[in-house]
């Protein structure tokens, strides 16, 4: 059987946060989404500007809450981003953008499994990676879920799982620097979400690590040196964990509602007071990826 795309899962789990939900909470939510679209069709970030890696999470977040976003704008905002286009983080922004407007126009969920929502175009010469590294796990991930959004096959595996070797902590887990001593929540999400895609979803020591991780509040830290855990290393983390059939150790509902504002938005942190596209993303992808939990 084809294994779904990234996207495509990130997608389901989206769905299944939203089944989490009360009509008046999704209410909250949709409204602050829509309240962070802008004239142009773009999702607006923290500064309130049009920004491309903000509109792919709004667009994502757009499908599963059904809002009417005018995609004919959104497509003719996208048309001229070609000065970020070297960046695989926003190439990677831009191509799951350009799928969405199709997805919006369409409804069809099961679009990334069909050739008729891929985009045909080949790769860019890319001169901007994450940490400067086209080897980093994050980096490798961008772009296998890139390529699965493009239609790629991957025909060699190992030219995306045997770099990951370079990134392992000693401790377990990932870095995203070549003989990190300690792994971070991002890369070691990364490296097991290659693994899972290329490989198969098997529980390894590095999946235990991920597990074991998890702080008593529910949440996950980015890193040994960050000071509170944070809702993306825990949507992350916790979405992976759901995809390799692994339990967390403690449910997180109660640290994601902490993050939830009366705006309908979702924070970072408990730290942060502001909210954004990005983090009710996380948000609502953290719901689903508990979903199973009791």
């Amino acid at each position: 059987m084809q294994q779904k795309s990234l996207s495509l899962k990130l997608l389901d789990t989206l769905q299944q946060g939203k089944k989490q939900l009360s009509r008046e909470a999704v209410e909250r939510i949709a409204a602050f989404v829509r309240s962070q679209l802008t004239e142009n069709g773009a999702f607006m970030d923290k500064n309130g500007r049009d920004d491309l890696y903000y509109t792919s999470f709004g667009l994502m977040l757009s499908h599963v809450l059904k809002l009417n976003i005018n995609t004919d704008h959104t497509g003719q905002w996208l048309g001229k981003q070609d000065a970020k286009l070297s960046d695989l983080v926003y190439y990677s922004a831009y191509i799951r953008c350009r799928l969405l407007c199709k997805l919006l126009k369409s409804g069809k969920l099961n679009f990334a499994l069909s050739h008729l929502f891929k985009i045909k175009q080949p790769l860019p010469d890319f001169t901007n990676y994450p940490h400067g590294d086209p080897n980093s796990p994050y980096s490798l991930f961008l772009l296998l879920s890139l390529k699965e959004d493009m239609g790629i096959m991957t025909a060699n595996h190992s030219e995306m799982l045997s770099p990951l070797s370079s990134y392992h902590a000693e401790t377990g887990g990932f870095g995203n620097i070549k003989g990190s001593t300690q792994a971070t929540t991002n890369a070691t999400v990364a490296a097991l979400a290659i693994k899972g895609q290329l490989g198969g979803y098997r529980i390894d020591a590095d999946v235990d690590y991920l597990q074991a991780s998890q702080d008593q509040s529910g949440g996950f830290y980015a890193g040994s040196s960050t000071p509170v855990p944070d809702l993306l290393s825990t949507a992350t983390a916790l979405f992976l964990l759901k995809y390799y059939n692994v339990t967390p150790r403690i449910n997180a509902g109660n640290f994601i509602d902490a993050h939830w504002h009366p705006s309908g938005g979702f924070s970072a942190t408990l730290l942060d007071e502001s909210c954004d596209v990005e983090y009710t993303f996380y948000g609502l992808l953290a719901l689903g990826a508990i979903s199973r939990q009791g």
